[in-house]
């Protein structure tokens, strides 16, 4: 077994991968354009974050800029990426229309 990595070590990590997704995200938002929350750990989630969990925004929402995961060390949130189609069709809410 390898070494338990620190609280700090743990965030860099989930960070960097959180970078990686963004740019794939931004790949595709031409077809993609909505974010949708998924908190995953509500005890570990701001409240705000909670408040948005299962609802789309759209990826150039003002929102993202403070809380796409992951937005605090102990973060477990991620982000789902949709077509407004997809989202219709599972029945998630789009909470605004962006800027």
């Amino acid at each position: 077994m390898g070494k338990r990595l620190s609280e700090e070590e743990n965030y860099q990590l989930r960070k960097k991968h959180s970078d990686e997704q963004r740019k794939r995200i931004m790949l595709s938002v031409d077809t993609f354009p909505y974010l949708m929350l998924d908190v995953a750990d509500p005890r570990r989630a701001k409240p705000e974050c909670c408040a948005m969990d299962g609802k789309a925004l759209r990826y150039d929402h003002p929102y993202w800029t403070d809380h796409y995961p992951p937005c605090t060390k102990t973060c477990l949130c991620g982000v789902i990426q949709y077509s407004e189609k997809m989202l219709l069709k599972h029945g998630i809410p789009i909470v605004d229309g962006g800027n």
